[in-house]
């Protein structure tokens, strides 16, 4: 089985892939900027799989820091993204974008080939979208990355610690006196269930077939 270098481990996605891949038997290097966000990845995972799991720190936007957290690495899982801000997507780019390319050269740099990427469903490259066009300028750059790459691109997610449905979920529950509802009330969504996801991620990373690849989920 693969060393798998995971960034945002400590985050919605990173707490359901990480125990997807030690569970199929992968040793799995945990990012993270610091001991408190090592402390939320053990604490989520069971016990049988805490061996597994090797904490690195780390952060994407401090490119220093990533050549170190590629030793010894067969292949790298990047989830690290924001989904927005406050300064008029600067911060988005700087992370969505930014972070994305400081992942692939220091992959590049250290002779790691495999990248499975998390992108999103529907972004386009629009300069009025902020998200989009930084999700969307990520994925580019690692189509152009010259690695064994492959993309997924989920639809909304849901489970476990998830920031849209719980949310939405809870002012049902309360219940609260005004419920959001997205749009005129007729929009459908496609939710994904965020343990099929990791499923899917597993799988992409475990099959050669799927290198070059950009799949919608």
């Amino acid at each position: 089985m693969s060393t798998v270098l995971v960034t945002g481990a400590s985050g919605f996605v990173g707490s359901h892939v990480i125990p997807e891949l030690a569970g199929a038997g992968h040793r799995v290097v945990a990012l993270v900027r610091s001991p408190r966000a090592g402390e939320t990845v053990r604490r989520r995972l069971p016990p049988e799989l805490a061996a597994a799991v090797e904490l690195r720190t780390g952060d994407v936007l401090a490119p220093d820091t990533l050549p170190s957290a590629m030793a010894g690495v067969d292949a790298g899982v990047h989830l690290v993204a924001i989904p927005r801000d406050w300064n008029g997507g600067k911060e988005l780019l700087r992370v969505n974008l930014g972070g994305t390319q400081n992942v692939i050269a220091a992959m590049q740099r250290s002779g790691v080939r495999r990248l499975v990427h998390l992108g999103a469903l529907g972004v386009e490259d629009r300069e009025q979208l902020n998200y989009a066009k930084s999700k969307a300028r990520a994925e580019r750059a690692v189509q152009e990355s010259g690695l064994d790459w492959t993309i997924l691109k989920p639809s909304l997610l849901f489970g476990p610690r998830d920031g849209f449905f719980n949310i939405i979920a809870d002012l049902v529950r309360i219940p609260a006196p005004l419920v959001p509802v997205p749009g005129d009330g007729k929009s459908r969504f496609q939710p994904l269930h965020v343990g099929d996801l990791a499923l899917c991620l597993r799988l992409a990373l475990e099959r050669p077939e799927t290198i070059g690849r950009v799949y919608e989920l």
